[in-house]
C-alpha cells in the first residue's frame, strides 16, 4: 500500500501517529532548554540574531510558498501582527 501513496493524498494513519509521537518527544525534550542560535531578517527586512532578542516574545515560522497549510498559517500570523 505504501508504494501506491503519493503526496496528493493524506498520509496513512500509521505514519501520522509515528510523526505525532516523535514530535511530542522532541517538544518535551526542548522544554527548559535555550533556543539554538538563529539569524535572519525581520518582517521589515532588518537583520536579527535570536540571542539578541532574549527576554522578548519571538515567533519564528518556517514555511514555503507552495505549502497550502503554510499559506493559511501565514495569513493568521499577519492578522495577529495587525492586531498588536
Amino acid at each position: 500500500m505504501w508504494d501506491s501513496w503519493n503526496e496528493d493524498q493524506a498520509p496513512p494513519d500509521w505514519q501520522v501517529d509515528s510523526v505525532r509521537n516523535t514530535v511530542a518527544k522532541e517538544q518535551t525534550a526542548l522544554i527548559g532548554q535555550e533556543a539554538p542560535e538563529v539569524s535572519g531578517r525581520s518582517l521589515r527586512g532588518d537583520p536579527f540574531q535570536l540571542s539578541e532578542l532574549k527576554g522578548n516574545v519571538v515567533v519564528l515560522d518556517f514555511w514555503a510558498t507552495w505549502c497550502g497549510p503554510c499559506a493559511e498559517e501565514m495569513a493568521s500570523l499577519e492578522r495577529l501582527r495587525k492586531s498588536l
